[in-house]
């Protein structure tokens, strides 16, 4: 009885995600991902929240969820065929379909 104990904490040891990352790594890691969406500088993260995270079922990573507000720091056409799109910001940072609010056209 204690081998099957023993053998089950076993398992659900190694099954739990890696730790979670702090805020501060989670907002390292979306401000690097908004610079390789957008080139460097052009966004400036101005506030960040931690909105906790949760395990992916298909892949086994982590999937963690959180609130930005997001500015442009120059001007910058998402529309303009060579450049960025808000699709392909909205992928870099894994957001969903209404993950993604307040972008206005001008």
């Amino acid at each position: 009885m204690i081998r099957a104990v023993l053998a089950l904490l076993l398992v659900l040891a190694t099954a739990l995600p890696a730790r979670a990352q702090s805020a501060a790594e989670l907002q390292a890691i979306v401000a690097a991902r908004l610079g390789g969406a957008g080139g460097p500088d052009l966004f400036a993260v101005e506030r960040f929240r931690a909105m906790g995270g949760a395990v992916d079922a298909e892949t086994g990573g982590r999937v963690a969820y959180f609130s930005a507000r997001v500015r442009l720091t120059r001007d910058h056409d998402f529309g303009a065929w060579q450049g960025e799109t808000l699709q392909a910001l909205a992928v870099a940072l894994g957001a969903g379909p209404r993950g993604i609010r307040g972008a206005k056209p001008g």
